[in-house]
């Protein structure tokens, strides 16, 4: 599971938006540099990042479902802030795991690695919010949202 959320969060290893010193600490490398035994982040990143993803649909689509907030403009704003939420927990993470100070000495991660990794979480959560939001029998279920998609005009 731990090189699934890898493989996503680094784009396959074509677009990684931080060091690969990063993603080992994030793969659960411990702090005596010998092993992947620590706390693997990707994994609770990753799920937390889809759950929040399943709840903002569920508020948008089934719990707010009124008409007038059925418009892209309130899809967007939802989305926005969805990424908002996801880049924040990321960061939040990422940041005190490093700064804790139980980390293997030998890697080098940078503020910037943290922030890229938040930004490369809040992409993934727009993604999975406009794939849920596109498959039509997931929408269907909504009686005022139903046709509000990323790709509706």
């Amino acid at each position: 599971m731990n090189e699934i959320f890898s493989t996503m969060y680094e784009f396959g290893g074509l677009l990684p938006f931080y060091s690969a010193d990063l993603g080992d600490h994030l793969r659960g490398f411990d702090e005596t540099c010998t092993d992947y035994i620590g706390t693997p982040w990707y994994i609770f990143i990753g799920f937390t990042m889809i759950g929040l993803t399943l709840l903002t649909y569920a508020i948008l689509y089934h719990f707010i479902d009124h008409p007038r907030y059925n418009g892209k403009r309130h899809w967007w704003i939802t989305t926005l802030f969805l990424c908002m939420v996801n880049f924040l927990f990321a960061f939040g993470v990422a940041f005190n795991s490093v700064h804790s100070g139980h980390i293997c000495k030998q890697l080098h991660i940078t503020t910037g690695d943290v922030l890229g990794f938040g930004l490369a979480n809040a992409i993934l959560a727009f993604l999975f919010f406009v794939i849920m939001t596109s498959v039509p029998w997931i929408r269907r279920q909504s009686t005022n949202c139903k046709y509000t998609t990323f790709w509706q005009p």
